[in-house]
């Protein structure tokens, strides 16, 4: 699971928090986003829908798989409290308009901002899929370039790791996002 391999959070928030701790003007804030669900039962679903399209490769040589939002939220918040992650809360992943966004509330002592991450995904065109970080932000502040490096670096190594266990031999034609959902698109190679 990347989310093991992301242990940057602590740094980040121990250098952006204090700054937001002066009296930045406050910005009005924006209209608030439905809360995805969190359940265990979507972890399950995710689950299922996995073995479901590993299965559909052995049968067919074919691979369509969707990921909802929910499994999506839920996989990584349950995650992150089964390994006591306190610094960061209401973890929510978005899926639309072509891009992942990942968005929570970060705590550091009595300090609270929210972070979002956009991330833009695609199949590659060699069998995998690419992702590039095109914003990240913690309260009204843009995370500065070697912070964003080297979350990109923590997340390069944990994909690797994580994709290579549970894609072994599919080649990813297409990567869909859109409207809650991603579908993943590809066959056996």
């Amino acid at each position: 699971m990347f989310i093991r391999k992301l242990r940057i959070v602590p740094l980040l928030v121990a250098l952006i928090l204090p700054v937001l701790a002066c009296n930045l003007p406050s910005r009005p804030k924006a209209t608030p986003v439905a809360q995805v669900p969190v359940s265990s039962q979507a972890v399950q679903s995710l689950q299922e829908a996995l073995d479901q399209a590993a299965e559909e490769a052995r049968k067919t040589g074919r691979v369509d798989l969707v990921i909802t939002e929910q499994q999506l939220t839920s996989l990584i918040a349950l995650e992150m409290q089964s390994q006591g992650e306190a610094s960061i809360n209401d973890v929510q992943v978005l899926l639309r308009d072509g891009k992942v966004t990942i968005t929570g509330q970060v705590q550091q002592d009595q300090l609270q901002a929210p972070l979002e991450i956009s991330l833009a995904l695609s199949a590659d065109g060699a069998g995998g899929f690419t992702y590039t970080i095109e914003s990240a932000k913690i309260g009204p502040l843009p995370l500065p370039q070697f912070l964003l490096d080297a979350i990109t670096e923590q997340v390069d190594q944990a994909v690797q790791e994580n994709i290579r266990q549970v894609a072994g031999d599919i080649y990813i034609e297409s990567v869909g996002i859109a409207g809650g959902q991603m579908a993943i698109k590809g066959h056996v190679k």
